[in-house]
């Protein structure tokens, strides 16, 4: 087979890559869009060499920094680059636009849209982080014997009683109906949702 292998000269559109409250960097995921036609930047914020361990308090300034050095790369289309978040990575690219200049798109991937974790400042400014109500999370067991936790669903939001499940593992038999109330085994608490 033969195949040939094109490389561009750029510039190439940037993205800074964010990633969540595991801490560090997702090197692999920002080698897989540099080979899509990016300038990616994988950026650790905490829990790298000598960042902070938590995230009770971040400063805009650093990923300030982070923004205007790949807008003056040479190699980095403008006028503006984008922002690719994981968990915590994705709160930080909702609040980043809304004070640094030169972002112009932003993709979320499974983060909080409010400030959750910590306090994030910027100059004069401070977003303290959003409480969660403790006294609606509950845990529950899952079909397939995890334990999960989640805020309990208002009773209108779950699903209707009586589904069956022909393929799931967790039922007896096949085409057993389950009450979503109820647990397969007797002994655990009944499951919340």
């Amino acid at each position: 087979m033969n195949y040939k292998v094109v490389l561009g000269t750029g510039p190439f559109p940037g993205i800074i890559d964010l990633f969540g409250v595991g801490g560090s960097f997702l090197e692999y995921r920002a080698s897989l869009m540099a080979g899509k036609g990016f300038a990616v930047m994988a950026l650790a914020y905490f829990m790298y060499d000598n960042l902070p361990k938590v995230v009770d308090i971040l400063h805009l300034k650093y990923f300030e920094e982070a923004v205007n050095c790949l807008l003056w790369h040479p190699q980095v289309k403008g006028p503006g680059i984008g922002l690719l978040g994981t968990s915590k990575g994705a709160e930080l690219c909702l609040s980043m636009p809304s004070f640094l200049k030169g972002i112009t798109a932003a993709v979320i991937i499974n983060g909080a849209m409010v400030n959750i974790a910590g306090t994030l400042y910027y100059k004069e400014e401070s977003l303290l982080a959003s409480g969660m109500n403790l006294e609606r999370v509950r845990v529950r067991m899952t079909t397939t014997g995890r334990v999960s936790s989640m805020p309990e669903r208002p009773p209108g939001a779950c699903r209707p009683m009586g589904r069956k499940s022909p393929r799931s593992s967790a039922t007896p038999k096949q085409g057993t109906t389950l009450n979503h109330l109820t647990s397969l085994d007797p002994r655990l608490p009944p499951l919340l949702f």
